[in-house]
């Protein structure tokens, strides 16, 4: 008599994909800009020139105005050594780039419309599709309603580290013991962890969601989904790059400080929307590894 073959129930064990590295992203990001940096520029461009207009206005053109301190005189005019010329510099320019605090909801908006725009183009450049600017604008915003309730989301996500904040700076006044201190520390570390995990997962869902007729929630799902076994290399991948942009772009934004001050207001500006650009793309790569092999 023939036996049967025994059905040996095995374990199957899902291997998680591995996915692109830093250096494997931060090379197609290299790629990406050398290759298409016009339409790209294109987009940014009408990102920066809503800016200037809605929040720096008439600064843009005169940024003398926003440099005058309370009594109208720079400390550098004052204390003319190199380190306080170049901190007055940079105070000057910072001031004149985030405009003033009632603009705060205005700057929040524009940076979501130039997100949604530029993500599109993003993707039209991924199927090497022709991207025209208006296009980006009129058809990438069509999810602006669900992106921006998204975004309140994800700004819930920083409730942890800024509780964790509170703690840190009340706590370390009256700490009095060892015991004190790392409690106050603990709970600092513990509650900021606690964010960098949340936006470690669910960080995607900024770009699922434009996507046609993506709800929040699914995004926020399918974002959980995506991430899943790749949370501390996503979480590494951009600890790296912060820490590259930080190399590249201070040095350039010191060195025009120190050389050209009146120049620097303008520079920031310049810097800021291209990293906007590369963060983005960086981003977007990212997003892309976890997607294509599913």
């Amino acid at each position: 008599m023939k036996k049967r073959p025994q059905n040996k129930n095995k374990k199957t064990t899902k291997q998680v994909r591995k996915i692109p590295f830093l250096w494997k992203n931060l090379h197609q990001t290299k790629e990406d800009i050398f290759v298409f940096w016009k339409p790209l520029v294109a987009v940014i461009s009408v990102y920066a020139l809503s800016y200037a207009t809605a929040v720096i206005g008439l600064n843009f053109v005169i940024p003398q105005l926003t440099s005058q301190t309370t009594t109208g005189v720079l400390a550098s005019e004052k204390n003319p050594d190199t380190i306080t010329k170049v901190a007055d510099s940079l105070s000057q320019a910072v001031s004149f780039v985030s405009g003033d605090q009632a603009s705060t909801f205005v700057q929040f908006m524009l940076f979501l419309v130039g997100s949604l725009a530029f993500i599109w183009a993003l993707r039209k450049i991924r199927k090497l599709d022709k991207v025209k600017v208006y296009q980006a604008y009129y058809e990438g915003t069509a999810q602006l309603v669900p992106a921006f309730l998204l975004c309140i989301i994800l700004i819930i996500f920083l409730v942890p580290i800024s509780i964790g904040a509170t703690i840190l700076s009340a706590g370390i006044a009256f700490a009095s013991s060892t015991t004190d201190y790392l409690l106050v520390y603990g709970s600092f570390f513990s509650l900021s962890l606690l964010s960098i995990w949340l936006f470690a997962k669910y960080w995607p869902s900024f770009y699922i969601i434009t996507l046609p007729s993506i709800r929040p929630i699914y995004a926020l799902k399918q974002a959980g989904v995506l991430t899943k076994g790749h949370r501390f290399n996503i979480t590494i991948q951009v600890i790296g790059f912060l820490i590259l942009s930080v190399i590249v772009f201070v040095p350039l934004l010191l060195l025009f400080a120190l050389i050209l001050p009146k120049v620097t207001p303008y520079w920031l500006f310049i810097l800021l929307f291209i990293y906007f650009g590369v963060a983005h793309i960086f981003m977007f790569n990212i997003y892309r590894g976890l997607v294509d092999g599913d």
